[in-house]
């Protein structure tokens, strides 16, 4: 009789292991979901990153273009078109960098920051810097170049 009631007990599992079995499962889930969300925020961060270094390098390409005397005449809407953007199922612009914004600093020969170029400057140090909101951080993406009259 006593080995009829052990072979009956033995057939399940008890409430403990099957308690202890879902928060195994549960605690892996949560940590899976985790790794997931964390993976796309840094995916995220990335392709802003990227898009703020290619709006730095059409700004360096710019300049490269401009002539030393006339790079503080560069307008801010002039910087700003080298920002990433797409278009809308209207046609309007949108960003893809949020609050974004490029700023342009520069030190001639005589130390000057952002003082007036001309003709007797010999080079200027210039930085381009890049700015956007990321969720409710601010991001900055920088690059420093010299660039010579000659």
């Amino acid at each position: 009789m006593e080995n009829k009631q052990t072979k009956k007990r033995q057939r399940g599992f008890t409430l403990m292991e099957f308690l202890f079995s879902i928060v195994i499962f549960v605690v892996a889930v949560l940590t899976s979901l985790y790794v997931l969300t964390e993976a796309h925020k840094m995916s995220q961060l990335s392709r802003e990153r990227l898009l703020a270094l290619n709006a730095a390098r059409s700004t360096l390409e710019m300049i490269k273009n401009t002539p030393l005397a006339n790079i503080d005449t560069l307008t801010q809407q002039q910087l700003d078109a080298n920002l990433p953007t797409t278009t809308d199922v209207n046609n309007a612009p949108v960003f893809l960098l949020d609050s974004g914004t490029i700023v342009l600093n520069w030190i001639d020969d005589g130390g000057t920051l952002n003082g007036n170029l001309d003709n007797n400057d010999q080079f200027a140090r210039i930085t381009i810097q890049v700015t956007w909101t990321n969720r409710t951080r601010v991001q900055i993406f920088e690059i420093t170049t010299v660039k010579s009259r000659f």
